[in-house]
């Protein structure tokens, strides 16, 4: 796709005649004519000066031609050009032309180069996630069955792109030709107009017509939206106001968004919005169902790369001060041609992320009520949707499984074309999910000491034919691997003295993850080793220190030396601290632990040791915690002080449900009282079944605990399913499932008069997806404990 769509000041440039072509060429260069200027410059690149390769290089860039763009920094690193920039745009080239081993190659020099240049500090991650799609093409293919078709129809051999849906129809952008039409010196084509195409019972297009000739001008018309009655568009247009540019930029005209009104079959004079100012572009709008958000692309001061995605929230009776969408969605590169579906999902394009080349396009799930984001999680739709080209522009149907979209790639009709998209069922289920590190941990569960040597095989629920990962924890009783985000994995330990557990984990559904998950074995009284593994329990605490220590941070206390400082908040609100939680620091090189608990400001520090690693968490009842690894291997500022902060999350579920595993039941009767509900998250269903798997036995044993400690309490478990299938079997399922807890009990010698089993089915839904994923649908299948009588 040629750049001057995505960003960009476009141009009003006469045609001037220059003395010398190298001057005139540096003219057309200086005003953005980048068209021109790769015309005039050809394409002898061994024989110009580095400055004018820099600058053709440029040109080729905003033009998106990657075979020029490969050759000429092929160039520039064979003289010897130490920038690291070079290597990233080198690379991103043979990445868009399929080669991706030399372009990995380049990904990691540039990287190396970044790191080092940086000097500990932050810096850009361009290359590393370029090095790191490289490595994973496998990965980014679609999940299921998606049939990509050229809309031939739409399509000229020019530039056609960012279709919307209209009517009975889809209005899209095109630079084809018409009388009276101009060209651009950007590209050195003509400029865009908007044009219309029927759309028939049979969902085919008819031919484009010009759509809305009432809004042409001599410049661009670009990418648009429509509200929800198809009354009110906001538009890309470029800005016609010369007296108020500044006398150096006569040049150039931003391109800016305006809104227009349908009256009387015609559209209005647009008007810019009021949000649209400084010397910068605004371009790409998308509007949501509520018509309350508008978001759109810029390059405005502020943000964090090339083009960022901004959003303004419409409020008394306007637009408010955009606000930028943050590192959860922008990069150093270019963000651009925001979509937005009616389910709030955010569809967009990016070249600064992990992409298979070129402007990838992306999804990310809506966040309510976060102070920081509205959208996070951005996921790659993967191929054959994205490809080593530029993809873009997208739109879609209520279901999202068919909708349109843009590209160049290979075997297009002209230079950006428009293609058709149709899948079996939704985006939501082909997206491939990325594949993103964890540490699983094992403990003994009677002194919390970490195991090594545990025996640990980890399958994917989805995909039980695949073959499992085999590992094995090391000496710190730890061991690394990669599960996708979002999917649903089953782990069974095992190791020689303890008894075989399984147990199922839902990986979260962000790009972080975990950086740690822990699991507890208990000894086998029945094992040979049994008595061995108590008696060096009872050798260990008579010979060391005790494993957990409580400790009481000071800060005047750790002002040198290695350290660890930090704040837990509440993730709903940064300026609110969470009082009295704990936390507890785990040295993986000692297996000692460092207990505290904060006080109102929500203040803590550790001293740290050099060469190891550590593990901090946060604990409080009714809040989801927050867990962080810190690393010391290798480190060459050990005396630097290490600022960590956790962030905990409000855990009040379904109106007051709690985990019954955090052990508020067990340690303090006081919390206790009747019309409690409480969720056994280990009792986890398999679709289609009600009976109680392997891993749910340590939330039921901790259930049969309670009641055996309580005698007076009775409780009610109910069990829910998930949205798939038929109210009625979704009823029956749900009771069978209840029963089978209930019978659970009943054999551990709890007394039947004191459970009361009630199956909801689907009446009940945790999450409410409309587009469930697997582990939307897990959640949904759940049994809760509601206590009904209970005398303290």
């Amino acid at each position: 796709m040629r750049y001057f769509f995505l960003f960009i000041l476009l141009l009003i440039v006469p045609i001037l005649a220059f003395s010398q072509s190298s001057k005139k060429a540096d003219r057309y260069f200086k005003s953005k004519g980048y068209g021109k200027y790769v015309q005039i410059m050809g394409n002898d690149y061994g024989n110009m000066e580095r400055s004018n390769l820099k600058k053709l290089a440029t040109a080729h860039r905003k033009l998106a031609n990657y075979t020029e763009i490969e050759r000429i920094y092929a160039t520039l690193i064979d003289l010897g050009d130490r920038d690291p920039l070079n290597h990233l745009y080198y690379a991103q080239a043979l990445q868009a032309n399929g080669r991706y081993l030399k372009s990995r190659e380049h990904y990691r020099i540039c990287d190396e180069m970044l790191q080092e240049k940086a000097d500990g500090k932050a810096y850009d991650q361009r290359a590393r996630l370029g090095f790191e799609a490289c490595n994973r093409l496998a990965d980014m293919r679609a999940l299921g069955e998606v049939v990509i078709e050229n809309e031939i129809v739409l399509n000229s051999r020019g530039y056609d792109f960012s279709p919307i849906f209209y009517n009975t129809g889809v209005v899209f952008v095109s630079n084809r030709k018409r009388n009276g039409s101009k060209n651009d010196h950007w590209f050195n084509d003509q400029y865009t107009d908007l044009y219309f195409s029927e759309l028939t019972k049979q969902s085919e297009l008819g031919k484009p017509e010009l759509f809305a000739s009432e809004l042409i001008t001599d410049l661009h018309l670009g990418p648009l939206v429509f509200d929800k009655n198809f009354t009110t568009m906001f538009l890309t247009k470029n800005e016609t106001n010369r007296d108020k540019r500044k006398k150096e930029d006569k040049a150039t005209s931003h391109l800016k968004i305006y809104k227009s009104s349908l009256e009387n079959d015609k559209w209005t004079q647009p008007e810019q919005l009021s949000i649209c100012y400084n010397d910068a572009d605004y371009c790409h709008p998308a509007l949501s169902s509520d018509q309350q958000f508008l978001v759109f692309a810029s390059d405005r001061d502020g943000g964090m790369g090339g083009m960022d995605l901004w959003v303004s929230r419409f409020e008394k009776n306007e637009w408010q001060e955009p606000i930028n969408l943050g590192p959860r969605i922008n990069t150093k590169g270019n963000e651009l041609f925001p979509y937005l579906h009616s389910d709030g999902v955010l569809f967009y394009s990016s070249n600064g992320m992990s992409s298979i080349g070129g402007l990838d396009i992306y999804m990310a799930t809506q966040i309510m009520n976060h102070p920081d984001s509205l959208w996070e999680y951005p996921y790659n739709l993967g191929s054959p949707i994205n490809s080593t080209s530029d993809d873009f522009g997208i739109t879609m149907n209520t279901e999202k499984s068919a909708g349109f979209f843009s590209s160049n790639r290979k075997g297009s009709y002209g230079r950006d074309d428009i293609f058709r998209f149709n899948v079996l069922s939704s985006l939501d289920d082909v997206r491939p999910s990325p594949v993103l590190p964890i540490d699983v941990c094992v403990y003994d569960d009677q002194d919390r000491r970490r195991l090594p040597g545990v025996n640990l095989t980890v399958k994917r629920v989805s995909k039980l034919n695949e073959a499992p990962q085999k590992l094995v924890t090391n000496r710190y009783g730890y061991v690394s691997c990669e599960m996708r985000a979002g999917d649903q994995y089953h782990v069974i330990l095992d190791k020689e003295g303890y008894l075989e557990f399984g147990e199922t984990f839902n990986m979260p559904n962000t790009m972080e993850g975990l950086d740690e998950y822990c699991i507890g074995l208990n000894p086998d009284p029945n094992s040979p080793l049994f008595e061995a593994i108590q008696q060096a329990k009872r050798d260990s605490l008579a010979t060391t220190p005790i494993a957990t220590i409580n400790y009481s941070y000071e800060p005047e206390e750790l002002k040198e030396g290695p350290r660890v400082i930090g704040r837990v908040y509440n993730a709903d609100n940064k300026n609110l601290p969470v009082a009295r939680a704990t936390i507890r620091l785990l040295n993986r090189c000692t297996g000692e632990e460092l207990v505290m608990q904060v006080g109102n400001d929500g203040l803590f520090g550790f001293p740290l040791d050099c060469d190891c690693d550590y593990v901090v968490k946060s604990y409080k009842n009714n809040f989801t915690g927050d867990n962080q690894v810190i690393s010391f291997k290798n480190s060459e500022n050990c005396d630097d002080p290490i600022s960590l902060d956790l962030s905990m999350s409000p855990d009040f579920e379904m109106g007051g449900v709690r985990d019954i595993t955090n052990g508020i039941l067990a340690d303090d009767v006081n919390l206790i009282k009747e019309g409690d509900v409480f969720e056994l998250k280990n009792i986890l269903y398999d679709y289609d079944k009600w009976d109680i798997r392997k891993d749910a036995a340590r939330d039921l044993e901790a259930l049969v605990a309670i009641l055996r400690k309580y005698p007076s309490m009775r409780i009610e478990l109910s069990s829910h399913t998930d949205s798939r299938g038929s109210s009625s079997y979704n009823l029956n399922l749900s009771e069978k499932r209840a029963q089978s807890a209930k019978a659970y009990l009943l054999r551990r010698g709890i007394d039947s008069d004191r459970i009361r089993a009630l199956g909801l089915g689907e009446t009940k839904l945790k999450n409410n997806c409309s587009f469930c994923t697997e582990s939307d649908h897990q959640e949904n299948r759940r049994t809760e404990v509601k206590i009904l009588t209970f005398i303290k």
